[in-house]
C-alpha cells in the first residue's frame, strides 16, 4: 500500500525523485562543517517566517494600535513573548549568518566564473534580508524603533537625486506615523519576502545545476559522497546550535517593549540596528557626512566586481584582503560606537528615562485593568508621572534642576540659577535650606542672584532670607531638626506620614512656639497675606505648590519682588 502511495504521488509531482535528488546530492571530497552556513541561513530564514506570520494574526499597524498590539502579544497571547523573543534575535543573529556565509563563498572560490550570478543572487539575498529586518524595526511603534528608524531613513533621505522621494515614499509623507507602518509592514511582510523566495529559488536553481565549489584543499576529480547522512547530520547540529543560542538570547535579553513613540519627544539614545552601527559611527567623524550614501554604494560595488578581480590568483587573495579589511573596519568602528555610547552619561540617562517611563506605562495598564479602546496614550495623558517631568524639563529646567538633571534624567543645557528641587518641601531638604553652610550652595541659592557675587551667587548682596539664615537665625542643630520637621508637616507627604504621626507632638510645639521664637514669622505669615514672605500655611503641599507654580506673583507667595519666576496658570498642575 505504501509503494502504491508512493508511486501515485511520484507519477503527479515528482516529490519522490526531487528527495530523492536531495538527500543524495553530490558532495565533492566529502562533507565539512564549513558547509553548513547555507543551511543553517534557509534554516534561520524559516523561523523568521514561521513566527512572522504567528505574529501578523495579532499585529494591528496603525499608530494608536501598534504598540498596544505588541503589548497585548507579549502579555495576552500564550507564547507570544517567545514567538517575539524568536522572531528578534534570529534577525539580528542572521546577519551573523549571512556575512559568515559570504565569507565561505569567497574563499572557497565559489563566486568565480561559472558561479558569478549564484555569488550576485547571494548578495541581492542578504540585501533583501537586510531590508526586511530594517523594514521590521519600526513596527514595536516605540521610541527606539521610532527614532532609530528615523535615523536611517535620514541616511536614505540624503542620498542624491532621488532620496528624498524615496524617503517620503517609504515614510508615507513628510513624518512618520499610520501610513509609515502600514507601507512598512507591507514591505516587511509581504513585498520583500517574496522577492526573496524567487531569488533563493533561483539561486538554489543555479547552485544544483552547477554543484558545489571544491573546497580548499580538495583536489579536482577528488571522489563525492551523497549528502545524507554525513553533510545533513552536520547540517542539523549547526541549525540546532543555532536555534540553542537564539533561545539563550530570548531567555537572557528578552523583548522588553519600550515606551510608546512620540514623535514630539526626540529620543537621543535612538540608534540603528547593530549591525549598522559601524555607518553610524562613521557619519560622526568630520569629512564623513556623505558616508551613509556611499559608502554602501562603494561596498556594494566592489562586492558586484568581485568575480572579475578574482579571475587570477593574485585577484583572488587581493578580494581576500580587501573583505578581510572591510570586516575588521565594520567590527572597529563598531567597536568604537558601542565603546563611546558606554561612556556617553546623556545616551545612557536617555536610555534610563525611556525604561522608567515604559515601567510607569505598565503599571498604569495593570491599575486600570488593561488598555483602553483609546490606546495607551489615553492613560499616558494626564499621568502626572510622566507628564510632571516632561513639563518641568520644558518649563522649568531652564533655572531648576532635578537632582542635579532636567528632570527626564538628561543633563540640563542651561546654567542653573534657582535651587534643586529634588525632596523639595521634605524635612531633609528644608533641613539643608535652613543651614547656614548650605542655604548658598549650588543646591539651593548658590547659583542665585539671592547670593552675593563673593559666594559664589549673582547678586550684588545677599537678599534678606540668605543673610537671616547666615547670619542672624541663631539655632542648634537639634532646633534645626525640629523646625524643618515642622514646616515639612505642612507638606502632608506621604513618604513622612509614618514619621509625622510619631513626631506630632514635636512637630506642634515646633510649629507653635519655635518657629516664632527663631524669626521666621518677621517676614513670613501663615493663612494670611500680610507677610513681606512666602506663606508658610500648607507650605509643600500639593494645592500650596499648585498656586505658587499658578502664579507666583500673588500677595501670598513673592508679591511685587518676583523677578523672574513665570506665572504657568493651570499648566502647573501636570508638573506635580
Amino acid at each position: 500500500m505504501i509503494a502504491g502511495l508512493k508511486n501515485w504521488l511520484e507519477e503527479r509531482t515528482g516529490i519522490c525523485g526531487a528527495l530523492r535528488s536531495f538527500f543524495f546530492e553530490a558532495i565533492p571530497g566529502g562533507p565539512r562543517w564549513r558547509y553548513v552556513w547555507g543551511a543553517t541561513v534557509l534554516f534561520a530564514l524559516g523561523i523568521e517566517f514561521v513566527t512572522g506570520c504567528a505574529l501578523w494574526l495579532s499585529y494591528s499597524a496603525g499608530a494608536g494600535s501598534a504598540w498596544e498590539s505588541i503589548h497585548h502579544i507579549e502579555n495576552a497571547t500564550t507564547g507570544g513573548a517567545l514567538l517575539r523573543g524568536l522572531h528578534r534575535w534570529t534577525a539580528d543573529l542572521l546577519v551573523v549568518l549571512l556575512v559568515a556565509h559570504l565569507a565561505q563563498i569567497v574563499i572557497d572560490r565559489a563566486y568565480r566564473a561559472p558561479r558569478e550570478i549564484a555569488f550576485w543572487l547571494s548578495l541581492a539575498v542578504m540585501g533583501l534580508t537586510l531590508a526586511i529586518a530594517r523594514t521590521g524595526y519600526l513596527l514595536p511603534w516605540d521610541q527606539e524603533s521610532l527614532w532609530g528608524t528615523k535615523v536611517v531613513v535620514g541616511y536614505l533621505d540624503s542620498s542624491p537625486v532621488v532620496g528624498n522621494a524615496m524617503a517620503t515614499v517609504a515614510v508615507g509623507g513628510s513624518e512618520f506615523g499610520h501610513a509609515s507602518l502600514t507601507r512598512f509592514l507591507a514591505l516587511h511582510a509581504g513585498l520583500l519576502p517574496v522577492v526573496l523566495v524567487v531569488l533563493l529559488i533561483l539561486r538554489a536553481a543555479l547552485v544544483r545545476r552547477q554543484g558545489r565549489a571544491l573546497a580548499p584543499g580538495v583536489p579536482e576529480g577528488a571522489p563525492s559522497t551523497p549528502y545524507w547522512p554525513g553533510q545533513m547530520f552536520r547540517d542539523v547540529v549547526a541549525c540546532a546550535v543555532f536555534l540553542g543560542i537564539v533561545l539563550v538570547f530570548v531567555a537572557w535579553k528578552g523583548t522588553a517593549q519600550g515606551t510608546p513613540a512620540d514623535l514630539g519627544r526626540p529620543f537621543d539614545a535612538a540608534r540603528p540596528d547593530w549591525y549598522f552601527m559601524w555607518l553610524f559611527t562613521l557619519v560622526k567623524f568630520e569629512g564623513f557626512g556623505g558616508a551613509a550614501v556611499w559608502m554602501p554604494a562603494l561596498l556594494g560595488v566592489f562586492l558586484f566586481l568581485m568575480p572579475f578581480i578574482g579571475r587570477t590568483r593574485v585577484g583572488h587573495f587581493c578580494n581576500l584582503a580587501v573583505l578581510l579589511l572591510i570586516l575588521g573596519s565594520v567590527v572597529a568602528l563598531s567597536a568604537y560606537g558601542f565603546r563611546k555610547d558606554a561612556k556617553n552619561e546623556g545616551y545612557h540617562a536617555d536610555l534610563a528615562a525611556s525604561e522608567a517611563e515604559a515601567a510607569r506605562v505598565a503599571e498604569l495598564i495593570a491599575i486600570h485593568g488593561g488598555i483602553p479602546p483609546e490606546g495607551v496614550g489615553a492613560l499616558m495623558r494626564p499621568d502626572p508621572l510622566i507628564q510632571g517631568p516632561r513639563v518641568f524639563a520644558a518649563q522649568c529646567a531652564s533655572c531648576h534642576a532635578y537632582d542635579g538633571h532636567d528632570g527626564t534624567g538628561k543633563a540640563r543645557t542651561d546654567k542653573q540659577s534657582a535651587p534643586d528641587l529634588k525632596g523639595f518641601a521634605s524635612r531633609a531638604w528644608i533641613e539643608g535650606l535652613l543651614d547656614p553652610e548650605k542655604i548658598a550652595t549650588a543646591h539651593y541659592f548658590g547659583g542665585t542672584a539671592f547670593v552675593a557675587k563673593d559666594l559664589g551667587g549673582t547678586g550684588a548682596k545677599n537678599n534678606k532670607m540668605v543673610d537671616f539664615v547666615i547670619d542672624e537665625m541663631e539655632m542648634t542643630p537639634a532646633e534645626r531638626t525640629r523646625l524643618a520637621a515642622a514646616l515639612s508637616a505642612q507638606a502632608g507627604l506621604k513618604s513622612q506620614a509614618a514619621a509625622n504621626a510619631a513626631d506630632k507632638a514635636m512637630i506642634d510645639e515646633a510649629w507653635n512656639t519655635l518657629i516664632d521664637d527663631v524669626g521666621c514669622l518677621e517676614c513670613h505669615s501663615i493663612g494670611d497675606e500680610d507677610g513681606t514672605a512666602l506663606d508658610l500655611q500648607g507650605y509643600g503641599s500639593r494645592q500650596w505648590t499648585i498656586d505658587f507654580i499658578t502664579d507666583p506673583s500673588h500677595e501670598r507667595f513673592y508679591g511685587k519682588k518676583n523677578d523672574r519666576m513665570p506665572a504657568f496658570g493651570e499648566e502647573g498642575n501636570a508638573v506635580l
